[in-house]
């Protein structure tokens, strides 16, 4: 009786090591075609060899070897398969922060001897200049008292910028997350908050999303925007993905639902992952812009990323993500991430690039503001936006990889 016992535990352990290890793969990111009936017919087969042992068993006490061996073999090669060569298949939520460090004003961050600095120590060994930015020699300084600022991750390169050509060395940047930094950097839905409850005196952003100004409005201040750059909003999938064009009518599609197979769209015999960002955040409110009215899908749990380069490595770093396709801004996917794992669609034949985005054939050309409140009006602030559209700062965004206007 407990040989028995053990041998039917066995045999269920054998289909389950299978089940989890291989058939969820097959449930999740079955890809449809033959791909997905092969590996049906292979769950199948194994399921008729554990019952062959299972009935073998109940009938005679005998003959379950044959069938117990051959079924624990198959369950676990395949287990084995899928985990330990496809092991990057398994589902991940991925929601990593880039390291904004190395763009921090007034720091040389390649410099060894600052590799393990002491933000107690950070204003002994501040270097005046951080090679990773844009800055320039500007004759406007702020002497003392310059506007609070804060943006989104993508911007932080351009505002960093901005603070070393313009604000004094010797005052709190380091770290951008901290609440006392004079230039934080707290993302798109986070700059926004801050300014509307007036923590902070400028932010520079992409445009606002309609819970954005619903906010404002609900706090009685009114955001004033003005334009300084201009970037492409790009589409992207794993570099081993056929596909190289999609229309602007195919992206509207894909994220209403409509086509979920990159077939439908030129590709190979695949469905679409794909993925959007958290509600707010500068990208996934332009999608809502693209999208001009018409009702986004609902991605899946495990298709929405927390951050800008979750969704970059969501695409391209791991296997179970060959066939998602994702969303961000240019610079940031070639600049900021430089993951050659993915790869950039053309939209309607164009190529995302500096020529596309100044000349507007690239469809997905989305402008970035210095947003502001109406009710501020501390000098420092004015100041600052005169200086915004000076000739400087136009080459700051320029030389950061942007499109000044």
């Amino acid at each position: 009786m407990i040989k028995l016992l053990i041998l039917i535990i066995a045999g269920i352990l054998s289909f389950g090591i299978c089940f989890i290890f291989f058939g969820l793969y097959i449930i999740i990111y079955s890809s449809g075609g033959y791909e997905g009936i092969v590996y049906a017919l292979i769950i199948l087969l194994i399921w008729l060899f554990f019952m062959k042992f299972f009935f073998n068993l109940l009938d005679t006490g005998k003959n379950y070897k044959k069938p117990l061996f051959i079924c624990l073999l198959i369950s676990l090669s395949f287990g084995g398969y899928t985990y330990f060569l496809e092991k990057d298949l398994h589902i991940k939520q991925v929601n990593t922060r880039i390291n904004l460090d190395k763009f921090a004003p007034f720091i040389d961050f390649n410099n060894p001897n600052l590799m393990h600095i002491n933000e107690l120590d950070l204003k002994e060994k501040i270097t005046l200049h951080n090679p990773n930015l844009a800055s320039v020699k500007s004759d406007f300084k702020f002497e003392n008292n310059p506007p609070l600022i804060d943006g989104a991750t993508a911007l932080y390169p351009i505002y960093s910028a901005f603070v070393e050509s313009i604000y004094p060395s010797d005052l709190k940047y380091y770290p951008c997350h901290a609440e006392d930094s004079v230039a934080k950097c707290s993302t798109t839905n986070g700059a926004y908050e801050n300014l509307i409850n007036q923590k902070v005196d400028i932010i520079f952003v992409a445009g606002a999303s309609n819970e954005q100004l619903n906010l404002a409005k609900d706090k009685n201040v009114t955001m004033e925007f003005l334009e300084i750059g201009k970037e492409a909003f790009v589409f992207f999938v794993n570099s081993k993905n056929s596909l190289d064009n999609l229309s602007v009518d195919e992206v509207v599609k894909i994220y209403s639902g409509k086509i979920t197979n990159y077939k439908e769209v030129g590709g190979k015999n695949a469905k679409i992952l794909a993925f959007q960002r958290d509600k707010n955040s500068g990208s996934q409110t332009m999608l809502e812009k693209i999208m001009a009215g018409k009702e986004l899908m609902q991605a899946p749990v495990t298709n929405v990323v927390g951050d800008m380069v979750g969704i970059v490595k969501s695409v391209g770093t791991y296997k179970n993500y060959k066939n998602a396709l994702g969303f961000s801004f240019l610079y940031f996917t070639k600049e900021m991430v430089k993951n050659s794992d993915i790869k950039l669609l053309k939209i309607n034949g164009v190529y995302p690039n500096s020529q596309s985005i100044l000349s507007e054939t690239y469809p997905f050309v989305g402008k970035f503001y210095a947003v502001t409140l109406k009710e501020n009006k501390k000098e420092s602030v004015k100041e600052f936006l005169e200086w915004l559209q000076s000739s400087e700062a136009k080459l700051i965004i320029q030389k950061t990889g942007y499109t000044p206007l």
